[in-house]
């Protein structure tokens, strides 16, 4: 089941995923399956990490952005404001403005088939 709530702080234990680290995780496998490639553990974690060090390109950037704005429910009015400076910066926009609590990797693999 799927929960939804305008507080991206409020979780139970029962998630999948759990703030704080839910929002990077999903990042991660998002990149992992956009690339076709695994992340290492923690590589999202580096201060300084940019997209071009994970070889993509603006155009990824901003599928992955649309795909990412969809599953963590993100308004509308806020998409253009997304931070692409760092991967830092990235992960942090969708933790302070999802509106999804959860969200299952299985669902996330699916539209990557």
């Amino acid at each position: 089941m799927n929960t939804t709530s305008n507080s991206p702080s409020s979780s139970s234990p029962s998630h999948p995923l759990s703030p704080p680290i839910d929002t990077l995780k999903v990042v991660e496998i998002a990149i992992s399956l956009y690339t076709r490639e695994p992340l290492a553990e923690g590589r999202l974690q580096a201060a300084r990490l940019g997209f071009d060090d994970l070889a993509l390109d603006s155009l990824d950037v901003a599928a992955l952005s649309l795909y990412l704005f969809d599953l963590l429910d993100i308004p509308e009015a806020v998409q253009p404001q997304v931070v692409v400076s760092s991967l830092a910066a990235y992960v942090q926009f969708f933790e302070r403005h999802r509106r999804r609590d959860t969200v299952d990797p299985q669902e996330m693999r699916g539209h990557f088939v």
